[in-house]
């Protein structure tokens, strides 16, 4: 699957310190989602791995080169300022879904 309008490709290690930040550690298919299409659109709509099969139009960046709003941005408000979302929900669909 090719992803179209991707923002700027993170380093490896960019991931590994937001991940110590953040104090949890991003699924596999997750990681590699932003090391190699960080908020891309998938070209078709749909993203499919081994776990996950789901329509999704555009995912959020995890960092980004421009003023997009980035998925820890996302997180940190809708998740933790506002608990909009059960705990048990995962980070990666939540991240997946824009």
């Amino acid at each position: 699957m090719k992803f179209l309008n991707k923002d700027r490709l993170p380093l490896a290690a960019e991931v590994d310190g937001l991940e110590v930040q953040l104090g949890r550690r991003f699924p596999l298919p997750l990681r590699r989602l932003f090391l190699e299409n960080n908020g891309g659109e998938p070209d078709p709509c749909v993203y499919q791995d081994e776990s996950l099969h789901t329509i999704v139009n555009g995912t959020l960046p995890l960092f980004t080169g421009s003023d997009r709003e980035t998925a820890v941005e996302v997180y940190k408000d809708l998740a933790l300022s506002r608990r909009r979302w059960n705990r048990a929900f995962s980070l990666l669909q939540w991240m997946l879904v824009v």
